[in-house]
């Protein structure tokens, strides 16, 4: 699954997390798999994704949303699909491209499971191919984002970006349905090779 998971809801605690849910303002987004796929707010930059099926808690994302010079993106920090509901094959590849439609920028967590690394991985390596969407690698040590558009040059970058020591945290990667410019974007301006950026705490 993609991100972390940030708890493993029981029975007792999903009941609880629905009717909290469900007391606060929230709209349709999508849907997945028949699936109505609901957004909250609970902050100015954080929000809740989630979906019910038959009175449960069947899907639930927590979301932040990042502001950079360039960018303005989401960051799935934490996913949970209930395992005792059935879901049909590729169901959270699905949902993460509901995500990435509803947000036109999908940046990935500073902190994954492995799990949650192979989904990326497996996200990247299809939409570079298909080229459909484009595809970033970001660094905030050398204060970089690369554009990237061939299948080796991200093979070469993802053993670059994804380890277990701190410094890995500053190196994500960026999935965005445009292209992203030097000056905020538009058709007019120019595909970089590299950009320097800056991250907006």
């Amino acid at each position: 699954m993609p991100e972390a998971i940030a708890t493993n809801f029981g029975p007792r605690d999903r009941g609880e997390k629905l009717m909290g849910l469900r007391r606060c303002a929230y709209r349709v987004i999508g849907r997945v798999a028949g699936l109505p796929i609901l957004k909250q707010r609970f902050a100015e930059n954080k929000g809740y994704i989630w979906a019910e099926r038959d009175n449960d808690l069947s899907v639930f994302v927590q979301h932040q949303t990042d502001q950079y010079t360039l960018i303005h993106s989401a960051t799935q920090a934490a996913l949970w699909i209930n395992e005792n509901q059935k879901f049909p094959s590729g169901f959270p590849e699905s949902l993460f491209l509901l995500l990435l439609q509803h947000f036109g920028c999908i940046l990935s967590d500073k902190v994954q499971t492995e799990d949650g690394q192979k989904f990326w991985k497996r996200q990247l390596i299809n939409f570079v191919l298909d080229r459909a969407h484009y595809i970033y690698y970001v660094d905030w040590l050398d204060h970089t984002l690369l554009p990237i558009t061939q299948h080796r040059v991200l093979l070469d970058y993802l053993e670059k970006a994804w380890g277990w020591g701190p410094e890995f945290a500053k190196r994500r990667f960026l999935i965005s349905t445009k292209a992203i410019y030097r000056g905020g974007g538009g058709e007019g301006g120019r595909r970089p090779e590299e950009e320097e950026f800056t991250h907006a705490e």
